[in-house]
């Protein structure tokens, strides 16, 4: 495990570069990063993901993940919760993706309104210019609620921790980076406006291991469970 973790500083370091043909394109799709990356970080990551998600969703019900970019945490999920009817949404659908997934125009889900039970958002919000939007589109197409997992920026360093990490995981799939992350004022204000409140709030549920832990985890992570507020 521990080596796992080695390998990601390695990455975030920018000491593992991705392999470049002499014409200046990639040899594969993603390059070396990438695949190092999926091996030995987000494999691990997703898993622990998926545990603490699994909970949250009650027995044979339909959740749609937002940018849900090749699945593996909601393929991890499935594994745990084959009950429950997933599918993905992403403005790119990856040739090697793990779920059932159709593409969107990043701003409108092309369901109709109360379509699924749940909306999942893993990482996601941070990389737009607005979170408001999908999370209003969230609310219109989900019947139960919406499942949350992203960051907050909270503590000493706090905006350039969770910039170096958004970085190293996203900078070998060639994602573009908005760093938008927010505060617990910003997301407590969205959820108002939206009329959603907390079913449950978990933000210490530790994605990293010691020593690494006390760097990266904090309370910088979040996994919220937001349902309509009762009228």
């Amino acid at each position: 495990m521990l080596i796992n973790y080695f390998l990601m500083v390695l990455l975030e370091k920018n000491l593992i570069l991705r392999i470049m043909s002499t014409d200046g394109t990639n040899v594969n799709k993603y390059g070396l990063a990438a695949r190092v990356h999926r091996t030995f970080v987000s494999s691990d990551r997703a898993v622990k993901l998926a545990q603490f998600l699994s909970p949250l969703i009650e027995n044979g019900t339909s959740v749609l993940d937002v940018g849900c970019g090749y699945g593996l945490v909601s393929r991890r999920l499935c594994d745990l919760r084959p009950d429950i009817n997933l599918a993905g949404i992403d403005i790119v659908i990856r040739d090697d993706c793990l779920i059932s997934a159709s593409p969107y125009n990043g701003s409108d889900f092309p369901f109709p309104d109360n379509a699924f039970d749940y909306v999942q958002f893993v990482d996601v919000l941070h990389h737009t210019d607005d979170p408001m939007i999908l999370l209003q589109e969230a609310v219109r197409v989900a019947r139960k609620g919406i499942i949350l997992k992203d960051h907050q920026v909270t503590g000493f360093l706090a905006w350039q921790t969770l910039w170096f990490l958004d970085w190293a995981g996203n900078t070998p799939y060639d994602i573009g980076l908005l760093y938008n992350f927010w505060t617990q004022e910003q997301w407590s204000s969205a959820f108002q406006t939206l009329r959603l409140e907390k079913a449950s709030h978990n933000s210490s549920f530790g994605l990293y291991p010691f020593p690494f832990s006390l760097l990266f985890d904090r309370s910088l992570h979040f996994i919220d469970k937001l349902v309509p507020m009762e009228k």
